[in-house]
């Protein structure tokens, strides 16, 4: 199990697009094995198996022929963004999908499937959602649909290195593409708060109605689809998440009637809204600070991080 994922892999993407060497847009076409006589390669695709390498029983040497046999994902560069890439790259850690299905499996393998609607979606600048997460032993290892198209940095492991691009106006595309561009760039997408919150499933201010759960009232809904009544599940919660709900596990009965600002990624059932949505307090003014979400956003906002209420409801007119 990989509890704490190595700093790379998750670093700004502004970082990301100025460390790697070659970015490509990509079409998967097949399948090639890794070359052995390739030391770099081999280097490479072993890295982080110390106690495979460093034991010498039949049974790790057979497990490490194993792991450099089995054929990695093969790409037909499209178009370089970034440094210069053969016509046709092999990805030393990339695999062809295995053929689980998103009908089949639709928690664990729905973000794989996707684009996030072009990279439009909040879920994947805001929340840090990407298609593809680290193994248990903290490294990546993508996998990848035929015939599909793909933006990859071959040569950085991270969170967004093998994200799937359908056309050119995708948004994470033109990000790392200005980016490349104009390195100064703080960010690869500036957006209004309007468009920040627009980026989202839903928002909508609330009232606690009930202090157990807690369950909210939606009383008034600035875009998106909600019910009557709105609940965050605080056994789902990990704790030190930024804007999360502020008294996980506890019953407080003086929390009847204080108001909150929910911000909805996926519309998705309760019991994952906990990855998937913020809840910030207003403050005895009815100002609500977006200053911890904005910063952790990978887009960088334009705008006040303190909004009234009553601005948020004009703004949503």
């Amino acid at each position: 199990m990989c509890v704490s994922p190595p700093e790379h892999l998750s670093i700004h993407h502004s970082k990301l697009v100025q460390s790697a060497e070659t970015i490509v847009l990509a079409v998967a076409i097949g399948e090639e094995p890794l070359d052995p006589s390739n030391k770099a390669t081999v280097a490479k695709a072993l890295e982080g198996m110390e106690y495979l390498k460093r034991s010498t029983s039949p049974r790790a040497n057979a497990a490490i022929s194993s792991f450099l046999e089995r054929p990695r994902a093969k790409f037909r560069v499209i178009k370089s963004i970034k440094g210069n890439a053969d016509a046709e790259i092999v990805l030393v850690n990339g695999y062809l999908r295995d053929g689980l299905s998103t009908e089949a499996h639709p928690r664990k393998n729905k973000e794989r499937h996707h684009d996030f609607n072009g990279h439009t979606s909040g879920k994947f600048w805001h929340r840090q959602i990407t298609r593809q997460g680290n193994d248990t032993d903290c490294r990546m290892w993508p996998q990848f649909d035929l015939r599909k198209q793909y933006l990859l940095f071959p040569d950085r492991e991270h969170y967004r290195s093998y994200e799937e691009v359908k056309h050119e106006g995708d948004k994470w595309l033109n990000a790392v593409t200005q980016l490349v561009g104009n390195p100064g760039l703080k960010a690869g997408l500036t957006v209004t708060v309007k468009d920040w919150l627009s980026m989202v499933e839903g928002v909508f201010i609330g009232t606690v109605v009930e202090a157990s759960g807690p369950v909210l009232s939606v009383d008034h809904i600035l875009h998106g689809t909600f019910d009557d009544k709105w609940w965050y599940l605080p056994q789902n919660a990990p704790s030190g998440m930024s804007g999360n709900w502020p008294f996980w596990g506890e019953r407080r009965d003086n929390s009847l009637g204080e108001q909150f600002l929910v911000i909805s990624y996926d519309p998705e059932p309760p019991t994952t809204v906990y990855r998937t949505a913020t809840v910030l307090k207003a403050d005895g003014s009815g100002v609500f600070d977006f200053k911890d979400v904005f910063n952790e956003s990978n887009a960088e906002v334009i705008g006040n991080p303190f909004q009234r209420l009553a601005d948020l409801k004009e703004m949503f007119q």
